[in-house]
């Protein structure tokens, strides 16, 4: 039966046959479009792809700076030795330049470890100031003025470290700088970290048994805190540059 269906030819009606023949020639344009299209979205693609890394890498540094910003901003400093520590070691890692601010300053406290410490500063081209004198000792015990000073009973023991103080300061008169400001303050503060506390450094030293409970401080890496300490110590006045009443 199927047999007599095999020659019939399927009629097209003129508007089949007109789109029929129009159809190749409208889908060239609009796959034209497509490819365009295409390319244009790829494009896209790769823009939103390079934006989505500028971010995740911006957020991600970002990130990163708070957290290095916030890890190990402050610690404690307990007792003579972590005091002292701390600034042997700013002598050792400073590049650049280490304050001290130490009322009194002894031989006791400025050992031989102290003075290499010093000395190998100076050889690496770091500076050193100094910021000495007790507040209440300055007029009675400190007699300053007209760029020197000199003290009002001979060798006192509170500044017997002064005598080789000042031959440093003439060994190396670009390197270290003695400031008489008269203060009660205890810091050392080097170009990446402070050091502030109770302890007179330049004063004492570790015992055999520390007592922890002695001295108190607070070691930062805080930059605002260093800008502070350093505008702190720039603007104290200096007693041995005035006039001698």
């Amino acid at each position: 039966m199927l047999s007599k269906f095999a020659n019939i030819q399927y009629l097209r009606s003129p508007d089949l046959e007109s789109m029929y023949n129009q159809y190749p020639l409208e889908i060239i344009p609009i796959t034209t479009k497509l490819d365009e299209l295409h390319e244009l979205t790829k494009e896209i693609t790769k823009t939103l792809t390079k934006l989505c890394i500028n971010v995740d890498l911006s957020f991600a540094t970002t990130y990163q700076h708070i957290l290095d910003s916030n890890t190990c901003k402050s610690s404690v400093i307990k007792g003579h030795s972590g005091h002292r520590k701390a600034a042997l070691k700013a002598l050792k890692e400073a590049s650049k330049w280490v304050i001290f601010v130490n009322p009194w300053t002894t031989n006791y406290g400025f050992d031989v470890e102290m003075l290499e410490a010093y000395i190998s500063c100076f050889n690496r081209g770091v500076n050193i100031s100094l910021g000495w004198g007790f507040q209440r000792d300055i007029g009675s015990l400190i007699i300053p003025g007209n760029g020197c000073w000199s003290f009002s009973r001979p060798n006192p023991w509170q500044y017997s470290a002064m005598g080789q103080l000042q031959k440093l300061r003439q060994q190396y008169p670009d390197k270290f700088r003695l400031k008489l400001i008269g203060t009660h303050a205890k810091l050392v503060v080097c170009e990446s970290f402070a050091a502030i506390g109770s302890c007179n450094v330049l004063c004492s030293k570790p015992r055999s048994e520390d007592d922890l409970y002695e001295e108190l401080g607070l070691f930062t890496h805080n930059p605002s805190d260093i800008k502070v300490f350093l505008e702190w110590f720039e603007k104290a006045p200096n007693w041995a540059e005035r006039k001698a009443g």
